[in-house]
Order: structure tokens, then sequence, then C-alpha cells
């Protein structure tokens, strides 16, 4: 078993989820609501903070009741700790001024240290099907000689098509992965956009603050999200990539804050 100490300074956790709040009103009536939420739990398992999110993307109004403002609180062994849902990093429904930076601005008059931001971000556009490749007709055995590893790839006229193939193969994942760079780039230039008001400032917080944001890949109902999860310094001087994941791959991001 883990001791104590090793318990106390062990891992913090976030998890989103569909939160249901039931109010009471002087007449005894019973209200039902429900949000889109992250809770903050520490390693013994104390739920430290409940956050719903505060700006509504389009989907979440379906079901969700926008939650009530952004929050800053102190953790132990953290310091000033804030969070975030994705659409809270951009302007109030797309049609406050952009440069508002109503979620940055707040964390920085709150003197936010850290700020922890759980995103389901897509591209903003329908996601590419992959189109099928046609591929030539497989030439019969006895003409093709081909081994039965299939090493070689011969055609009907003695042709080796096995370069050919190799070729076409690298070049389109040489595409797929300089689009996935591009893309990573841009969102991760946005989010780090929408911390303006942290840069060029003379009053920081006592330590210098670091937004952490996670977000998920893959595609959903014709929706493609971007990944790039990261860590961000946000210094005077502008930010600070401390590290950050692809857009196209799942991994785990270790950094040093």
């Amino acid at each position: 078993m883990p001791s104590l100490d090793q318990v106390y300074n062990g891992p913090k956790r976030k998890v989103g989820y569909p939160e249901k709040r039931i109010t009471t009103d002087d007449d005894g009536q019973s209200t039902e609501k429900y949000y889109n939420s992250v809770c903050f739990v520490s390693p013994e398992g104390k739920l430290l903070a409940t956050y719903a999110k505060h700006f509504l993307y389009y989907t979440d109004e379906n079901w969700a009741e926008e939650g009530p403002a952004f929050i800053s609180i102190p953790i132990e062994t953290l310091g000033q700790v804030g969070f975030g849902i994705c659409m809270d990093v951009n302007p109030y429904q797309f049609k406050a001024a952009f440069n508002e930076f109503e979620f940055s601005r707040f964390h920085f008059n709150n003197k936010t240290n850290l700020m922890l931001c759980s995103m389901a971000w897509n591209k903003g556009e329908i996601a590419p099907k992959k189109e099928k490749v046609e591929r030539k007709p497989k030439a019969p055995k006895a003409e093709a000689g081909a081994s039965e590893n299939g090493s070689e790839k011969i055609d009907g006229n003695g042709n080796d098509l096995s370069e050919d193939d190799d070729e076409d193969e690298w070049e389109d994942e040489e595409d797929e992965e300089e689009s996935a760079s591009q893309l990573q780039y841009e969102t991760i230039q946005y989010w780090a956009m929408r911390m303006n008001p942290f840069y060029a400032q003379s009053e920081m917080p006592l330590h210098e603050p670091c937004v952490v944001i996670a977000n998920r890949i893959g595609t959903e109902s014709g929706n493609m999200f971007v990944g790039s999860s990261c860590v961000i310094r946000l210094r005077s001087s502008g930010p600070d990539l401390l590290g950050m994941l692809p857009s196209n791959k799942e991994g785990i991001l270790k950094v040093e804050i």
C-alpha cells in the first residue's frame, strides 16, 4: 500500500460529466437543471471543486444550462486554479468582441496560476471522408509470379508494381503528417492567442501561470476533433509552449511546470 505521504502528493484528477443539480424554491418546489461540468478530485478521493461550463456551444444548449460564472479557487499544492471547458475560451456565443478575452481576462484579474481546460475542440467543418483508392486488377498468379509473402507485385506483362505502390503510400503518409502538423500549429496558436491578457503585463501572478489543455482526437457524427493537447506557460513576453501532442494521435503528456 502507498504511504500517506505518497497519497497526499499523488495525482489529482479532473473528470468531465453531465451534472444534475436539484434546487428547491421557497414554496418547496424542486427543479432539476443539467450542466456540462467537470469535477476536480484529490488523491484521497475528496471533491475539491465542481465547475459548470459558463459559455455554451450551440450543441450544449439542447440539454444544458449555462454555468453561473468562471471560477478560480485556491487548491493546496497547486495555488490558484481555474477551470475551462472548450467554448469557454471563445468569445461569448461568438457574438462578443474577439478582444474581450472573457475567460483569460477573468483569470488574469483573479491571479490564477493554473488553468485546466477540457476540450472537445473540432475543426469546425465536416470531416473529409477517405476516398476509396481504385487498385489495379490483380494478375493471375501464374503470370504474376508473386511470392507467398507478397514481397513482389508483378503484372501480367512482367512489370514490377511494388515500387509504385510504395511511393504512393509514402506520399499519402507525408501529406497526412503535413496536414496534421499544420492543424496542430493552427490550433495551439489560436488557444495561445486567447490567453492574450497575460502577455505584456507588468503585474503577473506570483508564479508564471500555465494553461493545460486536453483535447480529444478522431471523428464523431461528421466532426473531426483536432487533438493538439498542450501545456503553455504564459509569460509577459508571450506564450511559451512546454509540451504538446499531435493532432491525430492519442498520447500522455508529462510536463514539469
